[in-house]
């Protein structure tokens, strides 16, 4: 989406879907051999250029699978990357101080998504030291995919159904669906895999397992989103012409970054996931 030249805006667990049983090809999908050469650019630049090299090594090392597993549906809250400099053109990309409460967005299914799988900035509320609007960027549709990866693994089938109401795994399903995501997603990243691992019979194979790979995820999106912070303080200095040049490069890089570093991730943690599957 971002090489043809799209944010998609409300990534959230209705909208990626899964094929079972996974199919060959289906909607006239690329190879991984055609995915790669319809992501390389010429003329990207530096920055761009090196974290494509790292997307495309990943998607190597990976392997070619002949099957889709699965898609994203639901661009209707898709916005151009073209334009993203100016208010006058941003469709509902920005989030402004009177769509904020107590930092949960009002009416957020029609403003910039679905409040459960946003993106931290999107929901923070406004501080003199957090200027308002806030731009919609490709940090924002990676984290929410992290969410949207949460959610999934903590409400899998494969979790214990003990019926009773101290049930941990219950008790974190209510925290993610109500207004405690965020004392949720510190649960994941404050315990070690090996507690979680200790407590598989409650929590199921598969979200424990998962773990594994949502803890080190969340820290390099953190790490991604402070990387992100001086490209827009940078791009507020430029004209109108190179600050839209200047975005667009630095949606593209980032977002490279941001699927590459998971798919090293995959990569070192595949074994342990399959297992749970």
């Amino acid at each position: 989406m971002l090489k043809m030249g799209f944010l998609h805006g409300d990534i959230n667990i209705g909208k990626v879907l899964m094929l079972d049983p996974p199919v060959t090809k289906p909607f006239g999908a690329w190879t991984m051999e055609q995915l790669v050469t319809q992501l390389r650019f010429q003329d990207g630049g530096e920055r761009l250029a090196k974290h494509f090299s790292l997307l495309e090594k990943m998607i190597k090392e990976l392997g070619s699978p002949d099957k889709c597993y699965g898609f994203v549906i639901g661009g209707d809250m898709a916005t151009r990357l073209e334009g993203c400099s100016t208010s006058r053109n941003t469709g509902g990309r920005y989030v402004g101080t009177s769509d904020c409460e107590q930092g949960i967005l009002t009416n957020v299914t029609s403003t910039q998504g679905t409040y459960e799988f946003m993106s931290r900035n999107l929901v923070k509320t406004p501080t003199p030291w957090s200027p308002s609007p806030r731009m919609h960027s490709p940090i924002d549709d990676l984290e929410s995919f992290y969410y949207t990866a949460q959610w999934a693994a903590a409400f899998n089938d494969g979790t214990s159904e003990r019926e009773h109401d101290e049930n941990e795994i219950r008790w974190f399903r209510r925290m993610l669906s109500g207004s405690r995501r965020s004392d949720a997603t510190h649960m994941v990243q404050s315990r070690s895999y090996d507690l979680w691992e200790q407590m598989e019979e409650v929590y199921g194979p598969f979200f424990t397992r998962s773990t594994a790979i949502l803890r080190p995820w969340f820290e390099k999106l953190a790490t991604l989103t402070t990387d992100w912070s001086p490209v827009t303080v940078l791009a507020e200095r430029l004209d109108d012409t190179k600050k839209e040049e200047y975005l667009v490069e630095n949606s593209l890089a980032y977002g490279y970054r941001g699927v590459a570093e998971y798919f090293e991730l995959l990569r070192k943690h595949r074994a342990l996931l399959e297992k749970a599957v």
